[in-house]
């Protein structure tokens, strides 16, 4: 009987120790999600100021914003720019789509807070619309239906143009 009763009391002692270890490992994993979400932004503004610093410290990229600023429209400013430069803000176009898609996935994951995705990425999804619309590049935001979706939500609600099923922009 003593051995069965000791038994029960490692069992019970056991058991104890098994949902301490999940509370422990409950906490920790919140802590972690925290500290990851920590890292992503700091991440991301890492990123930004690179840019911005890549941007000051370039031979062709203030004048490059000095036509944009002078231009009519996007399309005039397009339009102004000579062969080489042309490619550099259509790889840059290019760049912020992607970079929008991989900021799309950490929103939907619940990884960007919604502050920043209805400030600062929206921002940056307007001025990829009107940019894409003075290249006329053709573009379909292949991928995810859903960021498709959302992009062209973003443009009916902006009234910004949006391509057609072949990629042509109005």
């Amino acid at each position: 009987m003593d051995s069965d009763r000791l038994n029960r009391w490692i069992t019970l002692a056991a058991n104890i120790g098994v949902l301490v270890g999940l509370i422990v490992l409950i906490i920790e994993i919140g802590q972690n999600t925290e500290v990851m979400r920590a890292q992503m932004a700091q991440e991301r503004a890492n990123q930004i100021v690179q840019k911005m610093d890549a941007y000051i410290h370039s031979d062709y990229w203030p004048m490059i914003a000095a036509k944009r600023d002078e231009a009519g429209s996007p399309r005039e400013w397009i339009a102004s720019l000579n062969g080489e430069d042309y490619q550099r803000v259509l790889y840059t176009y290019v760049r912020d789509i992607n970079d929008i898609r991989n900021q799309f996935y950490q929103y939907q994951q619940g990884y960007l807070p919604q502050v920043v995705w209805d400030a600062s990425t929206r921002g940056q999804i307007v001025r990829l619309l009107n940019l894409g619309s003075a290249l006329g590049r053709p573009e379909r935001f292949e991928g995810d239906a859903e960021f498709k979706a959302e992009i062209q939500r973003i443009a009916e609600e902006e009234k910004l143009p949006f391509p057609n099923d072949d990629g042509v922009w109005p």
